[in-house]
């Protein structure tokens, strides 16, 4: 029972940090940012996306195994990261930015592979179900 607690609060994470991602991507942009601002916003955000992902695909058939957690965290990262750019499309003052679509896949990237080394470090498997 606690595995599956642990599954429907890893799926309501994600979900409800996509819905914050997808959310404010429908506010127009504050005037001033400093530079590259938006790109590192992008990166962080994303950072996290993965993490969420990863840690969620666990409780999934094959979760156990890194690498296919890896690669589906970033194939679904990044259809976030796409479903962002075009909602931004019909929002005034923002528009669809390939380059902010990169930053979103390299930080989700990053960030699992932060997680994956942080969870090497602390000897407990990034694979397990018990993270």
């Amino acid at each position: 029972m606690e595995l599956k607690r642990k599954a429907i609060t890893s799926w309501i994470q994600l979900g409800v940090y996509c819905a914050l991602i997808l959310g404010q991507s429908t506010l127009p942009l504050p005037m001033k940012q400093f530079h590259h601002a938006d790109k590192l916003a992008h990166f962080m955000a994303y950072a996290v996306l993965g993490v969420l992902v990863f840690r969620a695909l666990r409780f999934i058939p094959q979760g156990d195994k890194v690498y296919l957690r890896i690669i589906m965290a970033v194939v679904i990262s990044a259809l976030v990261g796409l479903s962002d750019e075009i909602l931004q499309i019909f929002v005034p003052t923002r528009t669809l930015d390939r380059v902010d679509l990169y930053y979103d896949v390299a930080g989700c990237f990053i960030g699992i592979l932060a997680y994956i080394l942080y969870k090497m470090n602390t000897n407990k498997p990034p694979d397990g179900k018990d993270s």
